[in-house]
């Protein structure tokens, strides 16, 4: 059994093309930890993998601030994690 550590950027497009590699690690008997965004955590722990969250609030832009539009970007449709906008 092998380990693997993720580490990803906590962006849609950095962590959610990651899951089903992760899942088939871990389906395949590997030891998976990852460490990404708090918004993603839900996603992550579905596929078995250990997660650990980015715990400094200054670079864990996976969810928006309170009254914040999004993040530095200022987009004012900021998606969820998973969830399209249609570009």
């Amino acid at each position: 059994m092998a380990r693997f550590l993720f580490a990803t950027m906590p962006a849609v497009g950095h962590t959610l093309p990651a899951i089903p590699i992760a899942r088939t690690l871990v389906e395949r008997g590997h030891r998976v930890r990852w460490y990404g965004g708090v918004a993603f955590a839900d996603r992550i722990r579905a596929t078995g993998a250990d997660f650990h969250p980015i715990t400094d609030a200054r670079f864990d832009y996976s969810e928006p601030a309170a009254g914040s539009a999004g993040p530095a970007t200022g987009c004012s449709t900021w998606p969820s994690a998973g969830r399209s906008t249609g570009r």
